[in-house]
């Protein structure tokens, strides 16, 4: 009686699990589907996609900006249509409120991560992070200038480029790795776009005329007191943050 009693049970048993299996075969089956319709879409729409990341691209570029590694293809877009619709000014708001209020935990541990080999940019990140909390904007920019020009030099060391400008440094590292305006990477768009910024921020200066909007070492090293009102603003802080936190991540893309 008892082994009728099991083998009933373990019929039962085996009838369960194959409605089981059945089910949840049905369910990897509509789930590979979905996979493979949503690739299907994705390869249809990508070159349209692509062209429309290189548009929102040289938007933020002539803006001033770079396109941060972290940032999605929608995160982009949805900046560009920010400065497209509502201007600069709502731009810097909404990039101010994506690290300051959001992400800023992130953008600190970044930092202090790229500053384990450096006992001294350690100390110099500790110290702008401080700044820039503080309401110390000038500070940050300045020291966060030098520290630009001096990263880029020891990530390009390996090239032997005989340029010493960063700009120049760091477009000898990008043609290296991907060629000539290359545009069909996205690594060599993320480089280009900021290449873009350094040549504005390394861009050299006889003084003749008026001191650029946006932040040059050369005016802050010899001219400094004759700078931009605008200059010791919180999102020229943030950026050149920004900036530090893309040269210490961006081994990847360069080497």
């Amino acid at each position: 009686m008892k082994n009728c009693d099991y083998s009933e049970k373990a019929n039962n048993t085996i009838a369960e699990l194959k409605v089981k299996f059945l089910e949840l075969s049905d369910k990897f089956t509509n789930q590979l589907t979905k996979l493979r319709d949503d690739f299907e879409e994705l390869s249809a729409n990508w070159p349209k996609a692509f062209n429309q990341l290189k548009k929102d691209t040289r938007l933020l570029e002539d803006n001033g900006w770079f396109i941060l590694g972290q940032f999605t293809y929608a995160n982009i877009n949805e900046l560009a249509n920010i400065m497209r619709t509502k201007g600069i000014k709502k731009f810097n708001e909404k990039i101010t409120s994506i690290f300051e209020q959001n992400n800023w935990k992130s953008l600190e541990d970044n930092l202090n991560k790229i500053t384990t080999d450096s006992p001294t940019l350690a100390k110099i990140i500790s110290d702008s992070l401080w700044a820039h909390r503080e309401g110390k904007y000038t500070l940050v920019i300045i020291a966060g200038t030098a520290v630009i020009e001096c990263m880029i030099a020891d990530y390009t060391a390996n090239l032997n480029t005989k340029n010493i400008k960063p700009s120049k440094q760091w477009n000898d590292a990008i043609s290296s790795k991907y060629g000539n305006n290359n545009d069909e990477y996205i690594g060599w768009i993320l480089c280009n776009s900021f290449h873009r910024f350094l040549e504005k921020l390394f861009k050299d200066s006889d003084f003749s005329k008026e001191a650029p909007e946006s932040i040059n070492r050369h005016w802050l090293m010899h001219r400094i007191l004759k700078v931009s009102s605008k200059f010791g603003t919180k999102i020229e802080s943030l950026r050149i943050l920004l900036a530090i936190a893309f040269v210490g991540n961006s081994g990847k893309l360069i080497n």
